[in-house]
């Protein structure tokens, strides 16, 4: 993901940082299943 930051796309680029700033958050989050959750919301699944 790293290297799609310095992509000449912008788009590109602030997807990736939103992906990075999400998963940074997920791994920083203490309860397994809210780390689920924010996984899950990541790839575009919601939780029913």
């Amino acid at each position: 993901l790293r290297d799609l930051l310095c992509d000449p796309e912008p788009s590109l680029c602030i997807i990736t940082s939103q992906t990075l700033l999400l998963v940074q958050m997920a791994s920083a989050e203490p309860k397994p299943k809210q780390r689920v959750n924010w996984l899950q919301k990541l790839m575009g699944r919601s939780s029913a």
